[in-house]
This record gives C-alpha cells, structure tokens and sequence, in this order.
C-alpha cells in the first residue's frame, strides 16, 4: 500500500520553519545597530558627566538586552505558531489526499522508469484482480497490458521524459483474464532524496463507458446498415446480386467479420453457401451444415432453418453447438455466430449466418434489429418470387406469341386463315412464296383471288376449301391432283387441306387452309416409278446375261482369231470384219440391257471429263448434221465414272439430239462445278458434282411424252429400239448421279446431268488398246464351259503364251500348287467368276492367294453386273476382262497385269 511518508506527494513551494534563525539574528542586528547609533549621541549630549555616561551606557545594554529579549520573544513565539499552524494543515492536507488515494474510484500506481510495480492502491488492486499488493508489487506493468496496446504505452511512457503527463486509453487484463478498459494518466514525478524519479499511474475504469460507445457505434452502424439493405432491396430486382450486396454491407458496413447466405436443401437436408462476404480463408468449403439430426444440425443455421427463427452462439469457443465447426472458426478469428431465416414462399429456404470477432457481440437490441432486416429481405425475396413469376407469365405468353410467329413462318407448309365469309385474315411466308401474295396485299381479298386451284387433268376451276369445310364443320382433304395457280402464270402441284378455327365457345370464326408443295414429291415418286421398271427389265437382263454373253465370247472370239490369221487381202477377211462388228454390236445391246440389271456396279476411274464428253462427242457427230459447241468451267473436276458407261450415254444424248435436228444445227454441251445442299436436286445426296448440260435446237418433246422417255421401249422414233435414254438413265442412277429433261415443242431439248465430283482426287484417263499385243509366259485358264476353254486356248497361243486348262477351281488350285513346285510356275490366272456346282473364281483366288501372296489373277464373266466386276482389287484380282472379248482385249490385259502390276485391264 502507500507509505506514511508522504514524499511521493509534490511538496509546498514555502516553509515557514527553514527561515525563522535567520531571520531572527538578522533583526536583533538591525536594531542593535539603530540602538547604538541613536542612543550614543543622546546619552553624550545628556550626561557630559563620563562616570553618569558609562551608569547610563551600562543601564542602555540591559535594557536593550531585556527590550531585545521581550522582542525577539514576541517574534519568535508568532512564528512558531505560524509554523505549527502551517504543519497541521500540511499533515491534514496529506491524510485527506491519502484516503483520496487509498480509497478513490481510480487505481493508482506507482512505477519505477523500467515499468516494474512498486506501489498500489486499492482501486488498482481491484482492476488487477489482486487480494493484496504483495501478489502485484514488483511485477513489470506489461504484464497487466493487453499485448495490443503495449507498444502505444511504452511510447507513452518514453515521452515523459520530454513532458510531465499524458493520457491514454487501453485495455488491462487482471489475474483472472477480465480485460477492463482504462483511461490512464500517466505523471513523471521528480527526483527525491537522491532517489530516481519514478511514474505515477491513475487508471480509471472505462469499461462501462466503452462498451456502450462501442455497442452505439454497432447500433449506429446496424441502423445505417438497415437503411443501405432496404435501398438494395428497392434497387435490385435479382435475388442472388441482392445476396451479394446484402453480405458485402454486413461485411463492410456493419462490423461482422464474416456474412454469407445458405439455400437450404430440403430433399438433401444440407445448407449449401451461395455468396458471402469477408474474411472467409476456405472456411464454407470445408464445412458441412445439415438440417435433420446430428452435430452438423447443432449449429445456429441448423436451428434456424428447423425451427424457424433466429439463433446465437455468444461464444464459440465454450458452446457445444459449435463444437464441429470452432477449431475453423477460432483459427479465422470468429468469436461469436448469429444465423437468422429467410422465408420464401412459406418455407425457409435461405439462411443468413453472421460471424463477429468479439465475443457476445449479439446482445437483445442488435438481434432484434438483424430480425428485422432478415424480415425485410424474406419480404424482398417474396416479392422478387412474385415478380419472377409474373415476367415469366408475360415472358411465357411473348415466347407462346413468337413461337406460333416462328411456327407459322417456319413451317414447311402453306398457311391461310379466313374469317367466315372466306375473306383472308393472314397467310406464313410459305403461303406467300408459293401464291406470289404478302400477307399486306391479300388481307381483305377473297381466299378465290389469292388461292386459285384447277384440277391437274380437268384443267377446269376446282372447289374453294372455305365453304366445304362451312358446311362439314371438320377438317377437309382435298383431291389430291390440284395445281396452284400462282401469281405470274406458274403452276405448283400442292396437297391441301381445310379445317375450322373455333373460339373458346366452340363456335366457328374462320377458316384455316394449309397446303403444300408437292412438286418434288411427284418428282421423287416418278423417279421411283423409273427405277421400279428398271429392275423388272433387270430381272429380264441378268438372267440372260451369262448364257448369251458366253455364246458371243465364242462367237466373237473365233471370228477375231480367224481375222488374226486371215490375210486382210482375202475376200473371207471382209466378211469376217462385218460379222465381228455384228457381234460388237450386240455385245453392246447385252451391255445396254446390263445397265438395268440389279446390283450391277460400274467400274469406275478418276476421269477427266472433259476430255471424255470431248471423244465421245466427236465420234457421235461424225458425218451428222448437227456440230457441238463446248463450254466448260475452266477449273472442272475430275468424276469417278466408268468411261465407257458414260461414253455411252453422251453418245445417246447427242444422238437424240442429232435426230431431234433433220435440219442440222449446233448441240450446246455446257459443264461446271457445283455442290448440292440438303438433297435440293432429287434423289442427290449433299456433295460436289459436275453438271452437264446438253443442249439442242431440235423439234422438242411433247408434254404427254415427258413422263416416258426414260421407260425401257419407250420411242417415238420410226427406227428406234426405246433403250438410249432408259440406258443412260440406269447407268447415271448407278453412278450416284441424277439425269433430267426440259424440253417443249419447238423449243428444243436440255438434258442436265449430275455427277459426284473428285475434287481432290488424281486426274488421269485410261487408253483403249486396239492392237494385238503378243507376250511370253504360262497362261492358267480356269472356265466351265470347255468351248470357252478351247477358243482362249488357241487366242492365247497365237498371241504366243502357255496355257494350262482348268475346269472350276479346285483344279486350277491343283494345276497351280504342282507347277509351282515344278519350277514352272503360272505367270497369271484368267478366273471365270461363275461355275454351276463348283467352285467359282472368288473362293479359288481366295484360297489360291493363301498359297502364293503374289499370283496375278483376272477375273472374267459374262454376268458384269456381280459386284466383283468392279471392285475387283478388293477381291485380290489384278485386272478385269469382261466376256464377250477380242484377242486384242485379252493381249491389253495380259500385257497390263504382267508388264505393270498396278495397272488395270480393260472391262
């Protein structure tokens, strides 16, 4: 406690008692002095007399020792009470200055200059926490300060040195961890007794006073927090930017050290943060919060999504109900938790959660206020729901507008509506495409004047869908041979149908006809038609196909081995030269007649055709009285075709065209680029093509006989046969093309093909071999027909080989095998692709490859129309020879396949 002494005290700046000898002797001097000086004089003057001088100087000193005495009595006697007088005072003075201190409201302390306790009252005693001074005397002052403020009062301290006082306020912790706030004013006191000078603390308790300045400032700050949330709830029309913004104003504004929303999950049972806001360092992602049972459902979001209102955890440390989340909380400096539900649509669906750093931060006033702004927001959020729904009632019923408006203008078909009186209320843009009306001019117009339809055959005015379909009251089809009269003179085939518009009563309020384009359906199906009378002539071809084929590869065969050996001067020679080209020709009426059979497949080269359509041309108008004009795109693509197929049909075209012309003239034939899009031409697939277009000045065809020029038979022509153009329409069928006819009396006739492009594809053109090329080698022949076998025997000695003879294809792989481990092994294999009841030519060069990887095989036959006659390599034949044949086809071959083995012979 404090000493008796009261020399801490500041001392009085006078002391009656320090004075008083000395003051004293001085005045007994003074009047001594005047004493002598004034009586001297008077006592000579008086008494001349020296014996009467001395008795009177004698009687002078006493009394003036006796006056002097009484004096210096009087004066030494009121100073002494002056003094007593003056140290009652002092002694009073420190007694009431003492109990002031000792028993004062404010701790005052006594410091040395390093900070060490050396004195202390009881009030100070009291905010330490201490029972008596000796548990706090001669600890360092540090001890007692709040780590936080401990360099602001050392600072303070220093400058004591520079000046006598100074104050501050900071926070102490007493022995028992209370943390009181002090007003502390701190007072350098002086050196005294040689001691060194020492600081005099008076600490007041402010704590009281601090937390109400900091709970008003938490109010002040929540009511301008309300405010700024109630504004964002005007401002903002989004649910979640709302959640945003109400967490960065909690967060900034409002103190919290954290604020965050959570959905709760009504079919998971979890709140799963959305937004936040503040110090959250990954503290939401590693925490799990349920809603059903458990410690996960412990804590104040748990609490308040089930039961519904607000909860508060005052400390996070000491509650349980944090106990699965405080290690993360305490880590990121949250002292208290508060969660508070949001309603949407009578449910809890949100909670906002507030994080303090403080511990009981959430008194009774500021939780009422956070109620009240979480009233606000569930307020808000209802509000936003209603909007929500009715934009999206408005945005449903524009979407419902706009889609039938996108309906009607998308859609495949023709639209008209009409009121009762059949007067037009609105068409789509099909409608108007197709009647050459808009919609601005044929509203108000009669449905007859804008929708006029004969029939396809009758040509006479056909019936107006409105007043059937008035007086059925149901839906209508009409005929199905109609054409549209559309604006300008053109004519469309459509299919069209009426049927009534209804009102909410079910009465009858117009009429709405839609109708389409059919024009490329008839197309199609004619086309189809086409095809149908291809294959059933095909049957026809293919089954007789092989048997003929074979007898003219006899027939052929003899005739051009007879014309080898025959000297040309010889009147036999020429005969023999007409029968060939006799048998030519019908090899070529086989072929024709091939190009409808079922599943024939052309072989095909990347062919420049240009040069193709150029040949064929000039050999079709040699000595005719019609001439070609060319004109192709300079840049043409190669096509992937069988030239001589093609040769073929430009040779019929330009024939046709020839005779179409008695009296001569020019046959146009034009060629360019072009690429079809979603399947625009018939029958088409998406892709680059050639077309081409044949072109004549002729008489033209006939509209009746349109439909029929491609039917087998099919002729107007005195001298035809009716195969040409159904040939030419088969053989561009199986190339993936497409062949069309526009023609008319006296106007001439345009034939345009279309066939799929190579673009990127190496150009090149084969060579038709007319002479006969010898060669040397072992020859296999594998035939069933021993006539076939013979005939190619004596060929291909004449044209100097060995032959080997087989009769199917088990003895051509025995004749094979024993050659080869003879020595002598076959040089190439002719391999006839059909043997009745035997091994045929596919399964022997299959087994015949397992064998020898290397074997030069060619496939012959008669049927040209097997798959394997065109893609024969993938078959494991090097070449393809086609029955019937010359002697100068089979040398090409031979020559082909073993001079170069990547070559191809000739089909």
């Amino acid at each position: 406690m404090l000493p008796e002494s009261p020399g801490w005290l500041p001392q009085p700046r006078h002391n009656p008692g320090r004075w008083l000898p000395a003051r004293t002797a001085l005045m007994y001097t003074l009047l001594g002095c005047v004493w002598i000086l004034c009586t001297d004089g008077l006592v000579a003057w008086i008494f001349p007399e020296p014996h009467l001088q001395q008795t009177v100087q004698t009687f002078k000193g006493w009394f003036f020792i006796l006056m002097m005495s009484g004096f210096l009595y009087l004066i030494i006697n009121r100073d002494f009470a002056t003094l007593r007088r003056s140290q009652l005072a002092l002694q009073d003075s420190e007694s009431r200055l003492r109990a002031i201190v000792a028993h004062g409201p404010d701790g005052v302390l006594i410091l040395s200059a390093d900070g060490t306790l050396r004195e202390i009252n009881a009030a100070g005693l009291a905010l330490l926490e201490a029972d008596s001074a000796e548990q706090v005397v001669g600890t360092s002052f540090w001890d007692w300060v709040n780590p936080v403020h401990e360099d602001a009062v050392r600072a303070l301290f220093s400058d004591l040195a520079q000046r006598p006082a100074g104050d501050l306020s900071c926070e102490m912790i007493g022995r028992r961890g209370t943390a009181r706030w002090c007003a502390t004013r701190a007072v350098r006191l002086p050196e005294t007794n040689g001691e060194p000078a020492t600081i005099l603390a008076i600490a007041r308790d402010v704590s009281d006073a601090k937390h109400a300045e900091s709970r008003l400032q938490r109010l002040t700050r929540l009511y301008s927090v309300q405010g700024e949330i109630n504004q964002a709830i005007v401002r903002i029309g989004s649910r979640d930017a709302l959640f945003q913004v109400v967490c960065r104003i909690l967060a900034e504004q409002g103190g919290f050290r954290l604020a965050w929303v959570g959905h709760v999950n009504e079919v998971g049972g979890r709140v799963n943060p959305v937004c936040h806001s503040g110090y959250e360092a990954g503290y939401l992602e590693g925490i799990r919060i349920t809603t059903r049972s458990g410690p996960e459902a412990s804590g104040p979001s748990g609490v308040a999504s089930r039961q519904g209102r607000s909860s508060i955890v005052h400390d996070i440390a000491s509650d349980p109900a944090m106990a699965p989340w405080a290690r993360a909380a305490l880590e990121r400096g949250y002292r208290s938790s508060a969660a508070f539900p949001l309603w949407e649509r009578g449910t809890v669906r949100w909670i906002l959660s507030l994080y303090a750093s403080d511990s009981h931060f959430f008194d009774a006033v500021e939780t009422e206020l956070m109620e009240t702004i979480a009233a606000d927001l569930s307020y808000a959020l209802a509000a936003i729901y209603q909007e929500k729904q009715r934009r999206q009632a408005d945005l449903a019923l524009a979407e419902e507008k706009e889609r039938l408006a996108v309906t009607l203008r998308s859609i495949g078909d023709g639209v008209i509506t009409t009121d009762t009186g059949g007067y037009v209320v609105l068409m789509n843009k099909i409608a108007e495409e197709l009647t050459g009306w808009t919609q601005e001019e044929a509203v108000g117009r009669p449905l007859a004047e804008i929708y006029g339809v004969i029939g396809e055959r009758s040509r006479t005015l056909a019936e107006n869908p409105v007043p059937i379909v008035l007086r059925t009251n149901g839906l209508v089809d009409m005929a199905s041979d109609r054409l549209l009269l559309a604006r300008g003179g053109r004519e469309i085939s459509v299919a069209d149908s009426g049927s009534p518009i209804r009102n909410a009563d079910g009465a009858i309020i117009g009429v709405v006809v839609v109708f389409r384009d059919i024009t490329d359906k008839r197309k199609l199906e004619d086309e189809l038609l086409k095809s149908r009378k291809l294959e059933s002539l095909g049957v026809l071809a293919g089954g007789i196909a092989h048997d003929f084929n074979n007898l003219l590869a006899s027939i052929l065969g003899s005739i051009s081995l007879a014309l080898a050996v025959v000297d040309p001067s010889d009147r036999i020679h020429r005969r023999l030269a007409e029968a060939e080209k006799a048998c030519l020709r019908a090899r070529d009426l086989t072929q024709q007649l091939l190009t409808f059979a079922k599943g024939g497949i052309p072989v095909k080269h990347t062919t420049l055709i240009a040069d193709l359509i150029h040949e064929s041309a000039s050999f079709a108008t040699t000595g005719a009285n019609t001439r070609c004009e060319f004109d192709f795109d300079p840049e043409l693509w190669p096509v992937e075709v069988d030239e001589g197929q093609i040769s073929q049909v430009i040779n019929n075209l330009i024939i046709n065209a020839d005779q179409a012309s008695p009296n001569g003239g020019i046959v146009e034939i034009r060629a360019v680029n072009t690429t079809v899009q979603d399947a625009k031409v018939a029958l088409l697939k998406p892709g680059p093509y050639v077309k081409i277009a044949v072109s004549d000045q002729g008489t033209g065809i006939a509209f009746e006989h349109l439909p029929k020029i491609f039917d087998p038979y099919f002729t107007t022509k005195e001298n035809g046969n009716g195969l040409g153009l159904a040939s030419a329409y088969a053989i561009i069928r199986k190339h993936d093309g497409y062949i069309d006819v526009d023609s008319g009396p006296g106007t001439g006739t345009t034939f345009t093909i279309y066939l799929p492009a190579a673009p990127n594809e190496q150009q090149r053109r084969t060579r038709t071999e007319d002479s006969v090329i010898s060669g040397k080698g072992r020859i296999l022949i594998m035939d069933d027909a021993s006539s076939i076998r013979e005939l190619m025997g004596e060929m291909l000695t004449f044209l100097g080989y060995d032959v080997a003879f087989a009769a199917d294809g088990n003895a051509a792989l025995e004749i094979y095998t024993e050659a080869r481990a003879a020595g002598h092994p076959c040089d190439a294999v002719i391999m006839d692709l059909t043997v009745p009841g035997g091994m045929g030519g596919k399964e022997a060069t299959r087994q015949l490859l397992l064998i020898d990887p290397e074997a030069r095989v060619i496939v012959s036959s008669g049927y040209s129309n097997d798959p394997i006659m065109s893609e024969f390599r993938q078959f494991g034949f090097r070449a393809v020879i086609a029955k019937p044949y010359r002697i100068a086809d089979l040398g090409a071959v031979l020559a082909s396949v073993l001079d170069d083995e990547s070559a191809t012979g000739k089909p």
